[in-house]
């Protein structure tokens, strides 16, 4: 498990809408029993903001729901389907923009 790995949705009654979980936490984290996680959705259409940042997963474009972060249980991510570690700097940006404004 590694940071910006893209797993399955776990959650049955969320996973129509947001299909995948980005990992966002750190890999030198990793005592803990839960891992900081935003979802991904084909849902909603980025408008190009990077806060919201598009990625493609399996040939779909899905927009990273960046403000709605959430704690899973690591043993519960079980799927991993790809990873956007090439795409950091991206997903970064939305993070500090989240937290910082910048």
């Amino acid at each position: 498990m590694r940071q910006y790995d893209v797993y399955r949705n776990p959650t049955p009654r969320t996973r129509k809408h947001l299909p995948y979980l980005v990992i966002l936490q750190a890999d030198l984290v990793s005592e803990t029993e839960s891992v900081i996680v935003a979802p991904l959705t084909a849902d909603v259409v980025s408008d190009g903001s990077r806060l919201y940042p598009e990625f493609e997963v399996r040939g779909q474009s899905y927009t990273l729901l960046t403000p709605d972060l959430a704690s899973v249980p690591r043993d519960a991510l079980k799927d991993r389907v790809t990873s956007l570690s090439a795409e950091w700097s991206r997903v970064t940006a939305a993070i500090d923009i989240l937290f910082t404004g910048i």
